[in-house]
């Protein structure tokens, strides 16, 4: 094979290359991809990639119009969806609808484009994760939203309400998506999951063998397919350990995350769309909804990936979930945990390194059968801690707080460190002489230092009770039993 990734990317197009993102989806443990077509003849018009979801699955059958262009300096609005300039796309995404509705239920047309939507448009409030709120498809919008929706209606000839209601639905704007070196990046990520080799000449393989593919007139891309590419052109990387990646978000969530699977909690919480808050709507949730959909994940992850130990956690998320992902996942259940902090990946599975850190015992007029245990890295977390305990009344009966030499946010250099402090976590709680029915736990520091406790959180209490820091003083989340 050539060596050279620029001959390699020469005349490649970015559909390709968003082709061979989406067909390695064939390889992922979750199974819900049955199939991938490129330039699907019986797509209407959006074939450029079309997924077939597996029938077990309840994942939808995507058709995708992909547009890349060079110059970003247009956008997309309300109107240029029905303008000639942009191809008539509301019009060809009504056929396509009406084409395909019977066959493909609950279908979703995707517009992949470089392009962003305009910020001014009057429906730009109502585009979330790429689809058209209720609100707007349901038509009880009012003002310019209200107008936008009745010209749509009138330019596509006055269709029945209800199958306009449906098309709307299925329409996925996902405008602004990443520009091809950040698509090469995500390739060559989920290759690496995939265990295959993941340089850019890998990739650009990838993406020549979609377009061998159009070339053959070979619509429908299998795994067995698929596996047959990667043989014949040496994708397949020995050294590589296969992994399942998830990602969770409570904050925001990038454009395209290339997840096997994924938790998004985001409407649980308070704040603005492009960035949730610590506080949930209903505090409930922690343990209600939070903890329920993160049990039914680690079961399916651990009944579908199983030939892989490896599990690569991403996303934005406060730190209760994190304890609990790294707990859902902790050290017993033979899991090695994948964070990326400071722009490097750090493993579960390092050595404890010898930093030096630091421990105090308090006494408290609280019940023996309850502790506290603050953490503090990025900064002392023990004033806000007192606060919060001297609030509730006194519920420990002691305060232990390890802490670094200095905290700050550059107080811990690799995974090493946080392998120390989960473990000095760890055994604060299991050489007390008497062993705590609750363990109150506190944390200041990096997301990727909470996955590394909850990790090791094996059997040191019956109960232990996180908490999130508000405002100088701490709130309680997540009960991990």
């Amino acid at each position: 094979m050539p060596g050279n990734s620029g001959s390699l990317q020469a005349g490649f197009t970015y559909q390709e290359l968003y082709g061979w993102y989406r067909v390695l989806e064939l390889k992922s443990p979750s199974g819900k991809v049955r199939s991938v077509s490129i330039e699907d003849p019986t797509a209407g018009f959006f074939d450029d990639v079309v997924v077939r979801p597996a029938p077990t699955t309840d994942h939808r059958p995507e058709y995708l119009q992909v547009k890349f262009h060079v110059d970003v300096s247009d956008l997309y609005s309300s109107d240029s969806l029905m303008a000639e300039t942009h191809g008539l796309l509301l019009r060809k995404a009504w056929k396509t609808w009406l084409k395909l509705r019977d066959d493909a239920q609950g279908l979703e047309l995707h517009l992949i484009s470089t392009w962003a939507w305009d910020p001014d448009d009057p429906i730009a409030p109502l585009i979330r994760d790429a689809r058209l709120t209720r609100a707007f498809v349901d038509g009880t919008v009012e003002g310019k939203p209200a107008e936008v929706r009745a010209l749509w209606h009138k330019y596509l000839e006055r269709p029945a309400e209800d199958d306009f209601r449906q098309f709307l639905a299925s329409l996925r704007l996902r405008t602004g998506y990443p520009a091809q070196s950040e698509l090469l990046g995500l390739v060559k990520e989920r290759m690496e999951v995939r265990g295959l080799k993941h340089d850019d000449d890998a990739a650009w393989r990838g993406a020549r063998a979609v377009r061998e593919w159009m070339t053959d007139r070979r619509i429908e891309i299998t795994e067995d397919v698929l596996d047959e590419a990667i043989e014949r052109l040496d994708l397949l990387d020995a050294e590589v350990e296969p992994s399942v990646a998830l990602w969770v978000h409570t904050i925001v969530p990038p454009a395209e995350t290339g997840a096997d699977y994924e938790l998004d909690w985001r409407d649980l919480f308070e704040g603005p769309e492009d960035e949730r808050g610590h506080r949930m709507r209903d505090s409930g949730d922690w343990n209600g909804r939070m903890l329920t959909e993160l049990r039914a994940m680690a079961a399916r992850i651990n009944r579908e990936a199983t030939d892989v130990r490896l599990l690569r956690l991403r996303g934005k998320s406060r730190l209760s979930p994190w304890f609990a992902v790294g707990f859902a996942f902790r050290e017993t259940t033979g899991w090695v945990l994948e964070t990326e902090q400071y722009g490097t990946l750090w493993r579960t599975d390092l050595p404890a390194s010898e930093i030096s850190l630091k421990a105090s015992d308090q006494a408290l007029a609280g019940p023996s059968s309850a502790v506290a245990v603050a953490v503090s890295v990025t900064g002392d977390s023990s004033p806000a801690v007192l606060r919060y305990l001297t609030s509730a009344g006194d519920p420990v009966a002691r305060l232990i707080h390890i802490t670094v030499e200095v905290p700050g946010t550059r107080s811990i250099g690799g995974g090493g460190d946080l392998t120390a402090i989960a473990e000095a976590v760890r055994n604060s709680i299991l050489t007390l002489d008497e062993r705590p029915e609750d363990v109150l736990l506190f944390y200041w520091g990096p997301a990727t230092g909470a996955v590394f406790i909850g990790h090791a959180l094996n059997g040191v209490a019956r109960r232990i009770r996180l908490f999130e820091e508000e405002y100088g003083t701490y709130s309680p989340s997540i009960t991990l039993a």
